[in-house]
């Protein structure tokens, strides 16, 4: 069948999938998702994840919320947006990653 493109979240905790391609750390790519995003009691920072992969050393990157948007790869490194995004609110995000600079955007407006 064809490749899957999006996923309808069910408000379960997580959902997960067999990575089956090898992941460009320098690839361009784009993630993006509606978010209602809720106080995080579990974590002192806030931090919220939207999508992750995990895989080698390397070749992982995070991307969710403490509470600015943030992108992070597995060296370590991160970037954040410059504006906090609000709770009990719902809000388009994404971040947009050219395999070396992130650029993040909440309903459609660049925020850094």
């Amino acid at each position: 069948g064809p490749p899957q493109r999006s996923t309808v979240f069910d408000l379960a905790s997580r959902i997960s999938y067999t990575v089956t391609v090898r992941f460009n750390q320098n690839a361009a790519m784009t993630i993006e998702a509606w978010v209602y995003p809720e106080q995080n009691f579990d974590d002192p920072a806030g931090c919220q994840t939207l999508m992750e992969l995990e895989d080698q050393p390397g070749t992982s990157y995070w991307f969710g919320t403490c509470p600015k948007l943030r992108f992070s790869r597995s060296d370590g490194t991160f970037v954040e947006s410059t504006a906090e995004l609000k709770t009990y609110r719902w809000t388009h995000v994404a971040v947009s990653y050219d395999g070396t600079a992130a650029t993040f955007y909440m309903n459609g407006e660049a925020v850094g």
